[in-house]
């Protein structure tokens, strides 16, 4: 068997599914990498973005998956706490959870959102979530941006 053309999507939509439903609660609006957004009326949001699936079969009809996953958090100055930003890290650093369930999301043919394809696992080849601290981009715009960072990895076999 080839790989499947799905994957990508159901994966994409998987991820999509996890971090809305995790930071539902938190505050924190969610944008997807692409979306078309208008953040005028957010003080703090976040940007889901990852890069993969980076596919290989490593033996007949066993394939392993890695996505590398990016959360871009973004805190306006609002001058009531210096850690405002360290609060919405938190709370997207909750959401990478060790594992991400990865279900046929979708409108294809193939889709059922009932039946899950796998699990996305928290990789720990390179073990660890990496929290990177931007600052301020730019002097005139008090912006503060940072990044959680981490790999995941999904084994199938079909």
């Amino acid at each position: 068997m080839s790989v499947d053309p799905n994957w990508t999507r159901w994966i994409a939509a998987s991820l999509d599914q996890h971090f809305k439903e995790s930071l539902a609660d938190s505050g924190l609006t969610l944008f997807v990498e692409g979306q078309l957004r208008r953040t005028d009326h957010c003080e703090d949001y976040a940007e889901l973005r990852y890069t993969g699936p980076r596919i290989n079969e490593l033996s007949r009809n066993y394939w392993q998956i890695d996505v590398d996953l990016d959360v871009l958090v973004v805190s306006k100055s609002k001058n009531t706490s210096i850690f405002g930003p360290e609060v919405d890290v938190g709370k997207v650093l909750a959401a990478f959870t060790e594992d991400i369930p990865v279900f046929k999301y979708g409108n294809g043919p193939d889709d059922d959102p009932n039946v899950q394809l796998g699990c996305l696992l928290l990789n720990r080849d390179d073990g660890e979530i990496l929290v990177n601290n931007f600052g301020y981009p730019q002097d005139q715009v008090r912006l503060r941006q940072a990044s959680v960072e981490a790999c995941y990895r999904m084994n199938l076999t079909t």
